[in-house]
């Protein structure tokens, strides 16, 4: 078998063959947005950036000593990761229509620095020199035969840790429920399976989910073989026929995808044949209904929601900081103004801080210190 499968176009099929078959079609896979988050991307350009600098962490990170309280990693890393956050919304101005989302994505990195410093405590050595060990690489590419002439599979991993002993460990960030959990254990163990064919080494499967709140689920070996065995492996080969033969591919025995899916109309083409949970409305849908006394009367379209109220007491918390924040940096010579509003969401506060005059590597190197004294 020469076939070249993605681990993309494996999740599809999981969900839907059709989907997959379509895809083929298409000559590019499905982007299945139902059970997706709109700052997934966001989330991992952050720990892509934020990998690239564990070799040379920010000062206060390298500062800290070999046994330092959990605390104190805890909150130097929060302070890295959220630093990277805001590269992303300062490059961005889109991200200041969606506070609230933002607020939940900075909130599961803080849930991510939780979860690093406690690894890090497992490394009789200072934070700044087990952070490399511990986070091994962010964004890895990967491709491997599974079995003897099996398909290539390939993909991105989201991670790879590495342990106090050495073991290694592929890491998958997920920014959604449980809804997806069959799916995305099925992901993180056929990456695991590929980097073991590819590496010729034993290697650890971990999900990472962030709700923001973390949920750890860490799949042993034999749950992750079993999981390959039962499920994995033997829908390879039959993608492997649906490649060659896309109309052959069967519908999804799902009833939740079909009223979201972005194939629908193509699919509906390809198999015209009725497919009741795709072509029948749901039992939800507002359509037409008939008149007591005669005639067709249209059903009453569902109530708009009316929008919650501003939180203004979080607006005048944020103004008071930015108020303190310029204060601080007029104390040590820094002339600077907050040209817009800050963003208000439920946890986090966005204030934009410039220098209309005078050169902003002074304003730079203020930056750290007010920060700490805003803290403080």
């Amino acid at each position: 078998m020469s076939e070249r499968i993605s681990v993309t176009e494996v999740r599809n099929a999981l969900r839907c063959p059709r989907i997959f078959a379509l895809g083929r079609l298409r000559r590019r896979a499905v982007a299945f947005p139902v059970g997706s988050s709109c700052l997934g991307a966001t989330f991992h350009r952050v720990l892509e950036a934020f990998s690239g600098q564990v070799a040379d962490p920010p000062t206060d990170f390298a500062a800290l000593a070999k046994g330092a309280p959990l605390d104190a990693v805890r909150a130097s890393l929060s302070t890295w990761l959220l630093e990277r956050l805001m590269d992303e919304v300062d490059a961005d101005p889109t991200y200041h229509t969606i506070p609230g989302e933002v607020d939940d994505l900075a909130e599961a990195l803080r849930e991510l620095a939780r979860h690093l410093a406690a690894r890090l405590r497992e490394f009789d050595e200072a934070p700044a020199s087990a952070m490399p060990k511990l986070f091994r690489a962010a964004e890895m590419t990967i491709e491997a035969r599974m079995g003897e002439g099996g398909p290539l599979v390939h993909g991105r991993i989201d991670a790879l840790y590495g342990d106090a002993r050495g073991r290694l460990e592929v890491v998958e960030y997920k920014l959604t429920d449980e809804a997806n959990d069959e799916l995305d254990r099925a992901q993180v163990a056929l990456y695991s399976d590929l980097l073991r064919s590819a590496e010729r080494i034993a290697v650890g499967a971990t999900v990472l989910r962030f709700t923001p709140a973390l949920r750890e689920t860490k799949m042993n070996e034999q749950a992750a073989e079993a999981l390959l065995a039962g499920t994995v492996r033997p829908l390879l080969d039959r993608m492997a026929t649906w490649a060659l033969e896309p109309l052959t591919a069967p519908p999804t025995r799902r009833s939740d995808l079909c009223p979201g899916c972005p194939v629908s109309r193509d699919c509906a083409e390809a198999f015209p044949e009725r497919l009741p949970i795709r072509d029948d409305p749901p039992m939800a849908a507002t359509r037409p209904h008939a008149a007591l006394e005669s005639g067709i009367v249209a059903a009453e379209p569902p109530a708009v929601a009316t929008p919650l109220d501003a939180d203004e007491k979080g607006r005048k918390e944020a103004y008071a900081l930015s108020e303190r924040v310029l204060q601080e940096l007029k104390k040590v010579g820094v002339s600077a103004i907050c040209p817009r509003p800050p963003v208000v969401g439920p946890t986090l506060y966005v204030i934009e801080v410039v220098r209309p005059r005078g050169a902003v590597s002074h304003l730079d190197r203020a930056a750290e210190d007010v920060r700490h004294r805003v803290a403080a």
